[in-house]
């Protein structure tokens, strides 16, 4: 579907933070302040959410840097994401359900000082 140089020089470092180390970032930037910050997954319903809901929330963040980088058309991110993704998703996290109970999902409302 691409070029395999161009898979080859993609890196896209993703590092989740825990909620307290989220705090201290955005108190050493100085510009925002956590007006709220809360679990979205309370620990009572811890699900996963669909592979399909995974994926599109991906999409959202990723999608443009692919796009960029890869020059894909809008028929092969479609493939990506509605089929390719979820489909890892679910071979990766189906071995692993216990994998949730240490999960966080964060909704953060923040207010420029």
């Amino acid at each position: 579907m691409v070029e395999e140089a161009k898979v080859d020089s993609f890196n896209v470092p993703v590092y989740s933070t825990t909620p307290r180390e989220l705090k201290k970032l955005v108190e050493k930037n100085g510009c925002f302040r956590i007006e709220r910050m809360m679990d979205i997954l309370p620990q009572e319903n811890k699900n996963w959410p669909s592979a399909q809901t995974f994926s599109d929330h991906i999409r959202a963040a990723t999608e443009g840097v692919i796009k960029s980088h890869f020059g894909c058309s809008e028929q092969i991110i479609n493939h990506i994401f509605q089929h390719l993704y979820p489909k890892k998703f679910e071979d990766t996290f189906a071995s692993s359900p216990k994998a949730m109970e240490k999960t966080t999902m964060l909704f953060v409302l923040l207010k420029r000082k």
